[in-house]
């Protein structure tokens, strides 16, 4: 696998109450077998949804992927109700394209924010295509469970960065996050506050107001959260989890 170099230097920091306490995460595993009619959906389709709740501005960022379902998706909605229920579109969001693929940020009124975050069980993710345009897949949103042992903040063995863009990687070399530049280059250099450039695998990176970028590992087990800053995607450095050296 390619591993592009790390930038500049990283810091171990305590963590930024804007970037851990203000964000909630939360997931939607989906599937056809109902849809939002409460018949079968595309029994074959398979996917999932990561939500983001930014509670400091009430912005939600979304990240979609789906796979074996006719693409691409014609609509797609957040629904009350739970999962034996035809429940109301409360908001629509921009559907999956024609490689099942989608990301975007949208911002519902306060009141509807709070709702969601506060009973995520009550809301339901569907996905409606021409094939069933009653919905082909469906799911429930969840808190996000940190059960997976490669997420651990203890395995994290190396973030490395360069002009071509940012990767986090586990202690057995497998990629948690791949960001390329022209992703980043989706968010400007310096945002008004901290926004949230993707988020993979239980790991979130962000460009500041200052124009830096924040990598989130986690949280773990324990609830911890491991913040690392650096300012810029030049050079050729690589560091380990321990911060020594270990290319150029």
């Amino acid at each position: 696998m390619k591993r592009i170099s790390l930038i500049f230097i990283v810091l171990l920091v305590l963590i930024q109450p804007a970037l851990a306490t203000d964000f909630q995460r939360y997931t939607v595993p989906l599937s056809g077998v109902v849809n939002e009619a409460l018949t079968q959906g595309d029994a074959d389709g398979s996917g999932q949804g990561d939500f983001l709740f930014n509670t400091s501005n009430n912005q939600i960022c979304y990240e979609i992927q789906v796979a074996n379902i006719d693409l691409p998706a014609t609509a797609a909605q957040i629904r009350r109700g739970t999962d034996d229920v035809t429940g109301d579109s409360v908001i629509p969001i921009t559907p999956p394209d024609a490689s099942g693929y989608m990301k975007d940020c949208i911002t519902p009124s306060a009141a509807l924010f709070t709702e969601i975050a506060d009973n995520p069980g009550s809301f339901y993710l569907n996905i409606e295509n021409r094939e069933f345009p009653s919905g082909a897949m469906r799911g429930q949103l969840s808190r996000f469970a940190f059960n997976d042992t490669r997420l651990s903040t203890s395995m994290i063995w190396a973030l490395y960065a360069n002009a071509d863009g940012i990767e986090v990687l586990d202690a057995q070399g497998q990629l948690l996050l791949n960001t390329t530049v022209r992703e980043i280059q989706r968010v400007a250099a310096k945002p008004a506050e901290a926004t949230l450039i993707e988020t993979a695998s239980g790991v979130s990176l962000y460009r500041l107001s200052s124009g830096e970028f924040q990598v989130n590992i986690g949280p773990d087990a324990e609830g911890k959260i491991e913040v690392h800053i650096f300012n810029r995607l030049p050079t050729r450095l690589a560091y380990r989890r321990d911060f020594s050296t270990v290319g150029s």
